[in-house]
């Protein structure tokens, strides 16, 4: 029996009709009958083998008589050694390879194009060639739909597959911030890990039961997309719950790192059911100042009107982003980044635009600065980059008038406000100040967050997933790199 996960009920009912009528008539002519039922949601099953007392029983009458395989994923070792490097070179080809579908029917094909290897007869060129077609983000995305077409999910209407991914995503998410918040210690780290598992739906009726796992959940399971142990779920999978959405993350490199934040915060607002677009900035909002700059409110002031003036452009694009869900009754959330490298405000804005029962629209900021950091920083570091989303630590002002810290806030106030005015909706001002970096919340310092209270949230590793994990970090000096030089 195929597809076997999507049904576990049906499954029931097949192997106790196997062993009641079926078994006993083959036997007569057979020294062995054996069943054998195949699928995605193993996890699952393993659970109806493993657990006769709990309430799914067993699979069958005799869990002696069952007999669990796992298949524990691709080994790239077994393949031949000329698509083994092509593949182990790559960026995404890499990821899609984690899964056996997407690299037998989908990475392999593509790199047996005629428009990757045809005419060619040097083994080092058609290597070089594949492993940057691999590396190619639309090339690779073939792999994506090809999964998706022989897959269950591929006969699942498009609205309800986007639902399911969506799930597959807040699954991952919610898995990571839930071992974060039961094993955080310090309060604050920990209330913003219950704060993002609230925002998915995770209430107190899932913490008294102690587990982040709500109502559907079994669902996504089944069909594969997403499994109960993290560790177990292949990048493959992570980045098809991301939709693909996701980006190369270069040691050290700031620039991708920012975008890495950016998508992540592109999906963590679609799947809550936000209508979510991103949009690079032409201009610096604010552009940055001189070093130690004793800006009075004065000059302050003066500065964020000149900004305004030069970055109308900007504002027309943001108006125009978020003007479609308005026209729908929808909420929607536009993602900013930072497309000028003088900037001196948050490296990713997050405009989010809300529907109140009494049908009016409300529009709020979050202001992220993004931390490539390799390793742990301590609260000077951490107070320096706080300027950026507008706090003052060393007055623990949350609302600075002046200095760089005050230029950032009002510069940011600014954004919102003129684009509320241009909405015709009200600016509820700046909703979050976040520092995000990318090593995990068992690195950090024990200082970071000493006096930046609960105004500015710390944002780890786990806080970033399944995006960041999505895509296998890549070297600096990667072979895609080198093939664009030549």
């Amino acid at each position: 029996i195929d597809e076997c996960g999507k049904n576990m009920n049906l499954v029931h009912g097949v192997i106790s009709d196997f062993r009641g009528v079926i078994l006993p008539r083959y036997r007569e002519i057979a020294k062995q009958v054996v069943l054998v039922c195949c699928g995605t949601g193993s996890e699952l099953v393993s659970t109806y083998i493993k657990a006769p007392t709990s309430k799914f029983n067993t699979i069958g009458s005799d869990p002696a008589l069952s007999y669990l395989v796992m298949v524990s994923g691709t080994n790239l070792s077994q393949l031949e050694k000329e698509y083994q490097e092509a593949i182990e070179r790559s960026t995404y080809g890499k990821v899609l390879a984690t899964n056996t579908r997407m690299l037998t029917s989908g990475v392999i094909p593509m790199m047996n194009n005629e428009l990757v290897k045809g005419h060619i007869i040097d083994d080092a060129e058609i290597l070089r060639r594949r492993s940057a077609f691999a590396s190619f983000r639309y090339a690779a995305d073939y792999g994506l739909r090809v999964y998706q077409s022989k897959n269950s999910v591929g006969a699942i209407p498009l609205d309800q597959r986007n639902q399911f991914l969506c799930r597959a995503y807040s699954i991952m998410l919610r898995l990571s911030l839930w071992q974060l918040h039961k094993t955080e210690e310090d309060p604050t780290r920990s209330r913003v890990a219950a704060r993002m598992l609230k925002e998915h739906g995770v209430g107190p009726t899932e913490v008294q039961r102690g587990t982040s796992e709500l109502d559907g959940d079994n669902e996504v399971f089944l069909v594969g997309l997403a499994t109960r142990n993290p560790s177990k779920t292949s990048a493959a999978l992570r980045y098809y719950a991301c939709e693909g959405c996701v980006t190369p993350l270069y040691s050290s490199d700031g620039a991708s790192f920012e975008l890495v934040v950016a998508c992540q915060m592109e999906r963590y607002y679609v799947s809550r059911g936000y209508q979510a677009g991103f949009l690079e900035l032409r201009t610096a909002w604010p552009p940055a100042t001189e070093k130690n700059p004793g800006l009075s409110e004065e000059d302050v002031q003066k500065r964020v009107t000149e900004m305004a003036k030069a970055g109308k452009e900007d504002v027309s694009d943001i108006v125009h982003s978020l003007t479609q869900p308005m026209k729908e009754g929808k909420n929607g959330v536009l993602v900013l980044r930072q497309g000028v490298p003088n900037a001196q405000g948050g490296d990713v804005l997050v405009l989010r635009l809300c529907k109140t029962e009494l049908e009016e629209w409300k529009l709020s900021i979050t202001s992220i600065q993004a931390k490539n950091w390799k390793k742990t920083h301590h609260r000077t570091a951490f107070n320096k980059a706080a300027m950026g989303v507008g706090y003052d630590s060393d007055n623990e002002d949350s609302e600075p008038t002046t200095g760089s810290a005050g230029y950032s806030y009002q510069a940011t106030l600014k954004l919102v406000e003129t684009v509320a005015s241009h909405l015709r909706a009200e600016s509820e001002g700046l909703e979050r100040r976040v520092i995000a970096f990318a090593y995990g919340h068992t690195e950090r310092s024990g200082t970071d967050q000493k006096n930046l209270g609960t105004d500015v949230e710390l944002w780890s590793r786990e806080m970033l997933e399944p995006t960041i994990s999505a895509l296998t970090v890549a070297d600096d000096d990667d072979d895609s790199e080198e093939i664009g030089d030549e």
